[in-house]
């Protein structure tokens, strides 16, 4: 059983770390197929930032991305809940108990380490709107209502993330 929960543990390392990079390959490639502005705007990365809406393989791109990001997700739990049952049953354990089972300890890191990895992306990226707000402002420029929305999106996020994060911290010191 160790070593099956042992190999589980190392196929679920290297599935996460794949689909990371898969969904972080797909959403670059989607913010590369937006469809440009008709407005004459200079920008230092014109596709990455400004843009209309999609294009088709933008909304493809998407797609694979949130399926990626949900099959990191799924890869992650399931490592690190091998991993703790591998742990679990090095340390001697002879049966599972109810509240000491690793699916039941893991389950609050699995989520903080999921929030905390969401809430570093939300807080860059909420760096990288509030830094082009600064340089439109700075060049004179006034900041759309979409992309003032885009900051304000990308602030309930990142105080979700944090809140989930923190709360799942909490939780795991309180075990």
């Amino acid at each position: 059983m160790k070593l099956a929960l042992a190999i589980l543990t190392v196929l679920g390392m290297f599935s996460f770390l794949y689909f990371v990079v898969a969904a972080l390959a797909a959403i670059l490639g989607a913010r590369l197929e937006r469809q440009p502005l008709p407005s004459s705007k200079t920008s230092f990365f014109p596709g990455l930032w400004d843009g209309g809406p999609y294009t088709e393989r933008g909304k493809e791109l998407m797609a694979r991305y949130y399926r990626n990001f949900f099959f990191a997700f799924a890869s992650g739990a399931v490592m690190v809940v091998s991993g703790a049952g591998y742990v679990h049953l090095r340390d001697g354990a002879v049966g599972p108990s109810p509240f000491k089972s690793p699916a039941f300890v893991a389950a609050p890191a699995v989520v903080f380490g999921n929030a905390l990895i969401a809430f570093l992306g939300c807080a860059l990226w909420l760096l990288v709107c509030l830094a082009g707000a600064a340089l439109r402002k700075r060049r004179g420029e006034s900041t759309s209502d979409a992309q003032r929305r885009q900051i304000v999106r990308s602030l309930k996020w990142t105080t979700g993330c944090f809140v989930i994060a923190a709360l799942s911290l909490v939780i795991m010191r309180h075990q």
